[in-house]
């Protein structure tokens, strides 16, 4: 048996009503210790109010390990719940067990058993040792050793302070509550490091770029990285978009969406700032504007903030060079229709558009063009053959 239930096997009957009514105070009920000489068997009401109104019948029983709740009790105890309007669950607590019979008619009776290993789960739960050690009879909680001292005859008091669990029932005193504090000053400094950190970082960036640049990009800037990283930074804000404002939250709707928009979301990620990092060299070369390579990359590394500052590059990148690629291709394509609806068709104008491009001169003109007309009488003359003898059949 654990110290912690020998403790609660030490409080008075009376004041072990009081505990378990405090103890369900800690835990979000509002309690009231009915009087003995009028509590019908009922020790404590206890009443919660949200999500819903419910109300419970508490039957407290501090009993040693010896002894167990056996099934007349539970009988007895099921019962209690005509004594009181709206009553939801009569509820038996002990700090010791309950026989296989009891536990049986508690299912049929619908009465909710609590054990001593469960009330003891419940007040590590809750952290409630120290509500326990103020009802636990001061004999059984209390240690006095007298060890013998340097000087002799001298003696030293020690008294336990308050205890802290573990899994098995025993207890553990040099356990921390909230684990070392080393832990916590080394990731306190981590953070205070990260954020000033990554400060000076993005200010450091700025500050080279802007003496490396003070005169504009050299004239002579030149980059062979091509154009397609573009549209590395399009699908990575594409993707990062829908993921925060549809994918994610329909992942909550249907957990098994759950590990593909994680994948998603990774390659969101890595891909921006790789895209961004190469797009940025070719805009260099392109055009007029100088971006800070560092800022944008770091700007597109920060999650949620990543996507944003995609956008915003986009659009700078569009107001600096006009129509992308694809879009420019369009219009190349279009006006290469327009030109071709255009031109006139035909040998005869080809030839007419050979002199005017001065590839011909009026002899060489005047003998094709002969040629040219010669060539279309007997293709005439031809085909009238071909129709009158084909009349004759």
């Amino acid at each position: 048996m654990g110290e912690l239930r020998h403790w609660l096997q030490s409080i008075d009957d009376y004041e072990f009503e009081k505990f378990v009514a405090e103890l369900w105070r800690k835990m979000g009920w509002e309690t009231t210790v009915t009087d003995g000489s009028t509590d019908r068997g009922i020790d404590v009401i206890a009443r919660k109010t949200e999500p819903f109104d419910t109300k419970q019948l508490i039957q407290a029983k501090r009993y040693s390990d010896g002894s167990t709740v056996g099934s007349p009790q539970i009988q007895q105890y099921a019962s209690l719940r005509h004594q009181e309007p709206n009553v939801d669950t009569v509820v038996v607590v002990t700090t010791s067990t309950f026989s296989k019979q009891a536990a049986q008619m508690a299912t049929d009776l619908n009465v909710k058993l609590i054990d001593g290993t469960a009330l003891e789960a419940i007040i590590r739960q809750y952290e409630c040792e120290e509500l326990v050690l103020r009802y636990a009879d001061p004999s059984a909680t209390t240690e006095i050793r007298t060890e013998a001292s340097p000087i002799e005859g001298s003696t030293q008091e020690v008294i336990p302070t308050k205890p802290s669990s573990t899994d098995d029932g025993q207890i553990n005193e040099d356990k921390p509550k909230y684990g070392r504090r080393s832990v916590h000053a080394i990731l306190g400094l981590l953070t205070v490091w990260w954020t000033f950190g990554l400060g000076n970082a993005v200010y450091a960036t700025w500050s080279y770029h802007k003496a490396k640049y003070a005169d504009g990009v050299p004239p002579a800037y030149e980059s062979n990285v091509s154009d397609n990283w573009y549209y590395g930074v399009v699908s990575a804000v594409l993707v990062g978009g829908f993921l925060y404002l549809i994918g994610l939250p329909l992942s909550d709707l249907i957990p098994g969406l759950s590990p593909l928009m994680g994948v998603l979301l990774l390659f969101s990620w890595v891909l921006l700032p790789v895209a961004l990092y190469y797009d940025i060299q070719h805009v260099r070369t392109e055009s007029d504007w100088n971006p800070v390579t560092g800022l944008w990359v770091i700007g597109t590394i920060l999650f949620v903030f990543n996507v944003i500052v995609g956008v915003i590059y986009l659009v700078r990148r569009r107001s600096q060079m006009g129509h992308d690629r694809f879009t420019e291709f369009v219009r190349v394509k279009l006006a290469d229709e327009d030109d071709t609806q255009q031109q006139p068709s035909g040998p005869a104008e080809a030839l007419k558009t050979r002199y005017v491009d001065g590839e011909l001169d009026e002899h060489e003109f005047d003998r094709e063009l002969e040629q040219l007309l010669e060539a279309d009488d007997r293709e005439s003359q031809e085909q009238v053959d071909e129709w009158s003898s084909s009349n004759k059949e």
